[in-house]
């Protein structure tokens, strides 16, 4: 399958599962309703950063599975201005990573449209 981002060779990661039935998860967004703007990864944003050994996951998208954790941080000084956008997703989206907690990882297939809770968005 064919990635919404050029991705690393050794990425995603082994243990990323493919998402193969309806999965809600929360996203932090600039803008509602979310643009495509909203769903570039921090390496695209940001090519001249420095991610350390975790080049991979800077491809990839973060996602959370509790609305009240990415709610927390909105309040966050790094995030002021941010909203949250609940993400249905559902086979065919891509694959993700489960980080610790309810942080995960996202990587997009390449023409997915994703289902919002503000519409859709072609990625």
């Amino acid at each position: 399958m064919r990635y919404y981002e050029q991705l690393p060779s050794d990425c995603p990661r082994e243990d990323a599962a493919e998402i193969n039935e309806l999965t809600s998860l929360y996203r932090l967004v600039e803008t509602l309703p979310p643009t495509t703007r909203d769903f570039k990864s921090n390496r695209t944003l940001r090519p001249d950063d420095d991610f350390g050994d975790d080049e991979c996951k800077a491809n990839g998208l973060s996602v959370f599975s509790r609305r009240s954790r990415a709610e927390n941080l909105c309040l966050s000084r790094n995030f002021n201005g941010y909203h949250v956008c609940e993400l249905n997703l559902s086979t065919g989206a891509g694959k993700l990573q489960k980080g610790r907690g309810v942080h995960h990882t996202w990587w997009p297939y390449a023409d997915y449209l994703v289902s919002t809770n503000a519409g859709t968005v072609q990625l």
